[in-house]
């Protein structure tokens, strides 16, 4: 239930007070994150973010990264159906270019590979990605 809880409140509350939900509820919506500033001002930039993160990621412990495979998982989806239904359209939403998004996604499936995160999340992980290809 924890896990459950993890991905639903890493999806709309990373904001917010994780403390209600528990120790390990908070270090996994803690471990999500490329970054705990709100402020875009405040963070580091694009890639030096999802760098750190992956390197984070690659020494995570399993519950963290089963999380963070369903939450990419899940944005990756929305991307790739938006990317069907707009077209290139779709990169104009994003802080970095297209080539740099997409890398983003398939190391972030390499970790996950390596980690052995089940393929029930990373196989439309896959998809996902190479309909973001295309």
């Amino acid at each position: 239930m924890s896990l459950f809880r993890s991905g639903a409140y890493s999806s709309v509350g990373r904001a917010t007070d994780c403390k209600f939900f528990g120790a390990r509820v908070a270090r996994i919506v803690r471990g999500c994150s490329d970054s705990l500033t709100e402020s875009e001002d405040n963070k580091a930039p694009w890639r030096e973010r999802k760098e750190e993160h992956l390197k984070h990621l690659a020494k995570a412990d399993h519950d963290l990264l089963i999380v963070t495979a369903a939450d990419k998982l899940h944005n990756a989806r929305a991307i790739a159906t938006d990317f069907q239904t707009v077209g290139a359209a779709v990169w104009d939403r994003f802080n970095t270019d297209t080539k740099s998004i997409i890398w983003y996604y398939e190391s972030m499936l390499e970790v996950l590979v390596r980690a052995e995160i089940s393929p029930i999340l990373l196989n439309p992980l896959k998809a996902a990605i190479a309909i973001m290809k295309a």
